[in-house]
């Protein structure tokens, strides 16, 4: 019997399984590019090489290899603020989402 696995973005962390790895990545005072891939990188513990790119970001998050969850703080006000920033990085996400979900790995978005 196969499991559900995540489908878009959710609001609450309540039903992760305790298994799951869970990155916070704090908005919050975000408005720029580079401002952006610092803060996920940070987040996201993600290695030195990181070339800072939407491509790179995908490329990383693919590599998951067990159940993860980003959770976004501030996402609203990011969202609305920065539109040509949040579009692209909520389509890597959901992209990256899917991708995992295809290998049986699941990656939980939380807003």
């Amino acid at each position: 019997m196969s499991r559900a696995l995540p489908q878009g973005f959710e609001s609450t962390a309540e039903a992760l399984p305790d298994s799951t790895q869970r990155y916070v990545l704090s908005l919050q005072g975000v408005s720029s590019k580079a401002e952006l891939m610092t803060a996920l990188a940070q987040a996201l513990s993600l290695p030195t090489h990181f070339g800072r790119n939407w491509d790179a970001l995908y490329d990383l998050l693919t590599d998951l290899d067990s159940d993860s969850a980003v959770i976004l703080q501030n996402q609203p006000a990011f969202a609305q603020a920065h539109s040509s920033l949040w579009e692209p990085l909520e389509g890597v996400l959901l992209d990256a989402q899917q991708f995992l979900a295809n290998q049986g790995v699941a990656l939980w978005l939380l807003k």
